[in-house]
């Protein structure tokens, strides 16, 4: 499975590390017919005739290619703020479908709307890479939904639901995503029991 990314997923930047286990490729890669919009710290594709966006096609391979996806698609607000979009990526080895996140919600207070063109972070800004003063700190990071740790336990990841819709009890996996886990023998996607923190 491929997805082409453009804004705070590209490597080097901070969100990059929470799919970065997943990716076995990246690869430099434009997509025509979409400009970006500068929403303050992080970029919204949407169409535009004569647009090009520039950014890589990360590539995911076996099972955990829907883990991935499936933790892309909590981030990106899918399909509310983002929508998840099959587009045609073009790569220095040729053309290829792949999905990308197109803007679907504009506007809000504070947010900018100014068209930046095809490259984020546009030219000039002061838009930052990703910083490793956590890591060199000690902090650790929840290993489901990417947020730092306090005292070793996140605070937001529910635990995992006793067993999946089709009877399995020992076949349950973390997806990624805060609250999701994967169902080894039937492949679906169980959801973790409401828990009784704030």
């Amino acid at each position: 499975m491929r997805v082409f990314v453009y804004g705070s997923l590209k490597r080097d930047y901070w969100n990059h590390a929470l799919i970065e286990d997943y990716v076995t490729d990246v690869t430099p890669a434009s997509v025509r017919g979409f400009t970006l919009l500068d929403l303050g710290s992080f970029p919204g594709a949407i169409p535009s005739p004569q647009g090009t966006v520039e950014g890589e096609l990360l590539t995911f391979a076996g099972p955990s290619s829907r883990l991935a996806v499936a933790k892309l698609d909590r981030l990106e607000g899918h399909p509310t703020f983002y929508r998840r979009t099959l587009v045609e990526v073009e790569t220095p080895e040729g053309r290829v479908k792949a999905w990308t996140y197109v803007l679907q919600q504009r506007g809000g207070r504070g947010q900018a709307q100014r068209c930046i063109g095809s490259t984020w972070p546009a030219p000039g800004s002061r838009v930052p890479r990703r910083s490793l003063r956590r890591e060199r700190r000690g902090y650790e990071r929840c290993r489901s939904c990417g947020l730092t740790l306090a005292n070793g336990e996140c605070r937001f990841c529910p635990t995992a639901p006793a067993s999946c819709a089709c009877g399995s009890d020992a076949d349950l996996i973390e997806t990624g995503v805060a609250g999701t886990f994967a169902c080894r023998t039937c492949d679906d996607i169980a959801e973790a029991a409401a828990s009784g923190g704030a």
